[in-house]
């Protein structure tokens, strides 16, 4: 297993999704970051796996960070 999956097993990938309308074939909403209570609006399904990519990797940069910190 590699680090970046097991960096996004560790708690910092729940997600609640709020579907508000699908318009041109693509869903638009909002998106709770749970872990960091951090909303985002969407307008489309690609728009919205891209965000919830950059919070998972973000997380990890910062996990990364503080390992190198802290040891």
């Amino acid at each position: 297993m590699n680090s970046n999956t097991e960096k996004s097993q560790s708690g910092r990938g729940t997600f609640v999704v709020r579907i508000e309308h699908c318009d041109r074939q693509t869903w638009q909403g909002e998106v709770l970051w749970a872990d960091e209570r951090k909303r985002e609006k969407f307008r489309s399904a690609l728009e919205l796996l891209s965000l919830m990519n950059e919070a998972i990797n973000s997380a990890a940069m910062e996990e990364d960070d503080k390992e190198r910190k802290y040891g």
